[in-house]
Formats: C-alpha cells, structure tokens, sequence
C-alpha cells in the first residue's frame, strides 16, 4: 500500500521516514458492519450528513460539528460503523453539550469584574468543581496529546453528564435562581462558572469547533470585561486552570458526599414511588451514621449544606442506633477514607409549607414566602 512504498522509497532515497508520526486506522463499515464500497452502494456522503437530504425527516442535517463530534468520539483503531442510528445518538449528545454552555451562558449575564470572588473565599462545593475543572483539563490534554481523540471526548462527556449536568448544576440551580444578584454564595458560583466555562469552550474547540466560536463570540460581552479579549477561542490558552484548585482531600470530602447523595437519592425515591411525596423538595431526611468515624465528622461539618447537596428541604443528623423516624429507609455502606461507614437514610414529608418563590418548604404558613426568600425580596424593594 501506499505507506509501505513510500516508507521504502523514503528510506532508500533519504535514509529516513517520511513522517514523523503515523497514525493507522480500520476500515470505514456502515451500520450492518459490511464494508462501505462505491459498488455495494452503501457509502454515506458527509455532504448529506451536514445538508440532510431530500426528506429531512428521514435524513435531518446535523451540521458539521456533530460530523466531527461522531468522528472525534470513535476509536480509528479499530473498524469503524456509520450509519443514521450513529448520528441520531450523536446528535443527543451534542444538544446535551449545547445545553450545557446555554446554561453557562443565560447564568453569567451581567456578571462583572467586582462580581468575582477571590478563591479562597468561594464556598466549598465551587472550590471542588474547580479541582474536577483542572483534573478534566489535564486527563483531556494527555488523551489529545497521544491522539486518542475518542478518550478525549469521553472525558468531556463524562465531565458534562456526570460532574456539572446532573451533580453540579442540580446543586446551583437554587442560589442562582433565588438568591440575591449580590450574595457571596451565588456570585462564587458565577465565578466558577466563568472559569469552567473558558475550560470547557477551550476543550470543545478542537472537534467541535464551530460551537466553540459560537459560544466565545456570545461570550463576548462578559468575557471581554473580564480581561479574555481574545477575537477566537483558538487564540486563547488551553489550559486555564491554576495549580491552587489542586486540593484532593476536599475532592475526598466531596467523593463521600456524593455517595451521600446516591444513597439519598434511592430513599427519596422509594418515598416518591409510594406516592409519599412528589418532588423531592418535600422530603426531609434523617441521617444515622456513626458520629465518631471520619464520615459522621465530615456530615456534622456539612450539616447545613446536606439539604442542598440531596436537594431536599431539610437534613437532620443522628447518632446511629438511636431512635429512628417512620419514613422510607435506604442503608448502604459508604466507602470512603480507606474504610466502609454504615449510613441509613430514612426519608419523610415535611411538616413545613411550600414556598411559592424558592419551591422549598420552609415556610410556617401556606402560600408565604420563606425567611430567606422574604429578606431578598425586601432587598429588592
């Protein structure tokens, strides 16, 4: 074949390869997994998948990223299947990434440059995200680097579904939609969504190029006052991260409060399968873990931030082997700090009322506003 002539001419005539790097790839096979062939009459034009065809129903035009999307996620090395179901699960992937920056985007408008707060004054859960931010951009430059372009955007996918769409994000969507444009706590996560949102264009850029121009020239406005003037996301740097967001032992901490959450998460769950509840704001859980092991400290630390972590109205804390409430009980061992921790969580109605702004029920009346709710509409009078 053509490498192997060329090697051999290129080492008779100059002694030496003539290329640097090489890069071999299997056969291109459609979805029946037989080989794609003018004569077979089973080859897909890239054309088509960008324009669409004649039916756009049958064959809708995805665009040229989720093209490169499709072909930046699969392992060359191997035999590769294209096919309309290929793309049609792409395209979910894409819309999930697209949603993604739009999320960014719609919560850093009007964020300014006294609106940043300083690192070490950022809450805990917005320092983690930042250490997972700089562990993303680091595993995504190894996978570039060796050219393994398909690890590179499991890894963006990964950080997309697992870490900022369904833990993250989930987690701020109260202090962004309901608390005050001036607090602490929602201006530090607008700050680290300003920073995970440079990294995360930056890591788009090199397959989905065209939507990463498209979110750094809507970006433009916030990011130019805040010192990225950059005219193309190709200009900037990659990595943006700083050595300070290193710090393992809050990402142990947050590792157990994640599993946490999962746990939680079942006994919220089994209450809402009961037709106990509806959503999971009107759950109350009780905790039981032993208090004097490294994971009952981390929880008696974290106790007013449990209720935002497992996104209920209310998290209490026991000793475990006391007297328990009536409720739907989950119990799992916890691995972590290099041991396992029973924990039993028993989720139950609160006997609170339902704020109409926030959703929370923390209010003493019915259809009243909550205190918190109740202080930043007063501030906005």
């Amino acid at each position: 074949g053509w490498f192997q002539s060329s090697l051999l001419t290129s080492n008779a005539v100059r002694g030496v390869a003539p290329f640097r790097v090489l890069l071999t790839h299997g056969f291109t096979l459609d979805e029946s997994r037989r080989k794609m062939s003018k004569s077979l009459g089973n080859t897909l034009e890239p054309a088509r998948v960008i324009h669409g065809g004649r039916d756009k129903k049958k064959e809708p035009a995805y665009g040229v990223d989720l093209l490169r999307l499709v072909v930046g996620s699969t392992d060359y090395t191997h035999d590769v299947s294209f096919g309309p179901l290929v793309f049609a699960q792409f395209s979910d992937a894409m819309r999930k990434i697209r949603g993604t920056v739009r999320f960014m985007l719609g919560n850093l408008n009007g964020f300014t440059p006294d609106m940043l707060v300083p690192f070490e004054q950022m809450s805990s859960i917005d320092r983690y995200i930042l250490h997972e931010l700089r562990r993303f951009k680091q595993n995504a430059q190894t996978a570039f680097d060796a050219y393994e372009f398909y690890r590179a955007m499991q890894i963006v996918s990964n950080f997309t579904n697992a870490d900022l769409s369904a833990f993250y994000f989930d987690i701020s969507k109260d202090c962004l939609y309901v608390g005050a444009a001036d607090d602490l706590q929602r201006r530090s996560t607008q700050t680290a969504l300003f920073h995970i949102l440079v990294d995360y264009t930056t890591a788009l850029a090199p397959v989905a190029c065209h939507l990463a121009e498209e979110v750094w020239e809507f970006f433009g406005p916030t990011r130019r006052a805040l010192g990225k003037t950059t005219d193309s996301v190709f200009q900037e740097s990659w990595d943006q991260t700083r050595s300070e967001w290193n710090n393992p032992e809050l990402a142990a901490d947050w590792t157990a409060l994640r599993k946490l959450r999962s746990v939680a998460n079942r006994s919220i769950e089994a209450a809402r399968t009961a037709r106990h509840i509806g959503s999971s704001l009107e759950a109350e859980l009780d905790v039981y873990v032993p208090l004097n092991t490294r994971l009952g400290q981390l929880l008696t630390k974290y106790k007013s931030e449990l209720c935002k972590v497992c996104i209920t109205s209310k998290v209490n804390v026991h000793e475990v082997g006391g007297a328990e409430t009536d409720g739907f009980a989950c119990e799992e061992r916890i691995a972590a700090f290099d041991t396992e921790t029973p924990v039993r969580v028993v989720s139950r109605r609160s006997s609170l009322h339902k704020c109409p702004r926030c959703w929370n029920f923390h209010s003493t009346e019915e259809s009243s506003l909550c205190g918190r709710c109740d202080d930043v509409v007063a501030r906005q009078q």
